[in-house]
């Protein structure tokens, strides 16, 4: 084959960029949902605390304390993934993701292994400019995109155990009333 750019190898490097750009899209889409839904909680907590906190319970009042650090947390993951990280940090240990249509695969191939991948099918393409650099805006991406399904993760652990507190907090006050 020679220098002409192939139709299927430039059709995967699309496929997998929008792949990608749908994909930062959605947890990005997600982090927002999960600022708003913590801040209403912790509002919601915040006005119950303020309301019953001269006479309350200590159980009553430790599970609201609870409740509200670990939403007052998963709020911080959730507003840390939108931050702009300049450099992502080489990894040592790779994962067994290595789907090319996921970010945590793209990341754990890194360039180098999607480039590969690209190649298996047609040994002697020759990457364009145009390839090299939407190559390498996918990897940024990915990687970003990867971190940000990182942190949501972590803060939606962290959400859901404030909820079980709350409801630990909701389950105290049926019995001490």
């Amino acid at each position: 084959m020679s220098n002409t750019p192939n139709s299927s190898t430039k059709e995967t490097i699309e496929s997998i960029y929008q792949c990608v750009y749908r994909s930062l899209s959605f947890v990005e889409a997600k982090n927002g949902s999960l600022v708003v839904f913590n801040t209403a909680l912790l509002l919601g907590l915040a006005d119950f605390f303020k309301e019953y906190c001269s006479y309350c319970h200590f159980w009553r009042t430790t599970f609201t304390a609870i409740s509200i650090a670990l939403l007052i947390i998963s709020l911080g993951l959730s507003l840390w993934s939108f931050m702009p990280r300049k450099k992502s940090k080489n990894k040592k240990e790779k994962k067994k993701d290595n789907f090319i249509y996921s970010t945590e695969g793209l990341t754990n191939i890194g360039e180098k292994g999607l480039r590969d991948f690209l190649m298996k099918d047609e040994p002697d393409y020759s990457f364009t400019e145009a390839d090299n650099a939407k190559i390498k805006d996918i990897m940024c991406t990915a990687n970003s995109s990867s971190r940000k399904y990182k942190l949501f993760r972590c803060a939606l652990r962290t959400a859901i155990f404030g909820i079980i507190a709350i409801f630990i907090l909701l389950i105290i006050n049926l019995y001490t009333y």
